[in-house]
């Protein structure tokens, strides 16, 4: 996901064009999306302010690093999980199988002589109507095993995992985050999504976070980020021609190109890369 890092009012003005010409308003209007993905790729970055909850490589036992910032909210830091759903299929025919579970989602496959491929939405589902739903897919013999006292909880939040074999006698075990080993003493630099513990240590490895980073909008952003997106909007606006639809023609000794979307948002944005470089993840003044 990408914020639009500058707006078209903006732009115009770093041009020189006058708000009542409104014959680069659609170009602009093109090129701010397009630009400010391609700053966030770049950097490394969500600018948006968006929600986490993500495994955080521990570094020296008590010093880890949120892979988005600024923070606005560390919600908090899980130590251990719970395992409470295992999912295996039964099926004949079926020689190998697995379940992943991945954003909104419960991918499910299976193959062999038979092979199928499930994707199940998790919305706002209890993990007992997720079980019902995965066991009655037709002909898959999926079986679901929940914990005890746990059927009433969230599918949203079973944390993301990987695709794990789950032809029995294996199974997918999906997990929960263990809020009773929440940690609490640590310190937390927001600017870098830096956090410290001050007395105790991290489990060796990675533990479990949830927070949220990023600018509420364009307002909230630093001021240099915006002017760096305006003017790479506005050098996009200069390579850009009139005629955004035209590919290409050649009339005698007169020759054109239209603006290539595919490679231009790369090349111009890689002409900032130092003054972009402050705003790479990871970065430290």
């Amino acid at each position: 996901m990408a914020c639009d890092l500058t707006d078209r009012d903006t732009v115009k003005e770093y041009l020189g064009i006058l708000p009542a010409d409104v014959s680069k308003d659609a170009l602009i209007d093109l090129l701010i999306p397009m630009f400010s993905a391609a700053i966030a790729r770049f950097t490394g970055r969500n600018f948006c302010l968006t929600d986490y909850r993500d495994f955080i490589e521990t570094v020296e036992g008590k010093i880890l690093y949120l892979g988005q910032y600024p923070v606005t909210k560390l919600k908090r830091i899980v130590s251990c999980l719970d395992e409470i759903v295992k999912v295996k299929t039964t099926r004949d025919g079926c020689s190998a199988a697995s379940v992943q579970k991945i954003g909104n989602f419960i991918r499910l496959f299976q193959w062999g002589s038979v092979e199928e491929d499930d994707e199940l939405s998790i919305d706002n589902k209890t993990l007992a109507t997720l079980k019902t739903q995965i066991e009655g897919l037709a002909g898959r013999d999926w079986q679901v095993d929940i914990t005890s006292g746990y059927e009433t909880h969230l599918g949203k939040d079973l944390i993301d995992s990987g695709a794990q074999p789950a032809r029995s006698p294996d199974y997918a075990e999906l997990f929960i985050p263990d809020y009773d080993t929440t940690l609490y003493d640590f310190t937390l630099n927001e600017e870098t999504g830096r956090v410290e513990l001050a007395c105790s240590r991290f489990p060796d490895g990675r533990v479990f976070a949830e927070w949220s980073a990023g600018y509420a909008d364009l307002d909230a952003m630093p001021e240099d980020l915006v002017g760096l997106a305006t003017a790479i909007v506005a050098a996009g606006v200069r390579e850009a021609r009139s005629d955004t639809a035209m590919k290409s023609e050649t009339k005698g000794d007169y020759s054109y190109t239209r603006f290539d979307q595919t490679n231009v948002d790369r090349w111009i944005v890689e002409r900032y890369a130092t003054q972009l470089a402050r705003f790479k993840n990871g970065f430290v003044a």
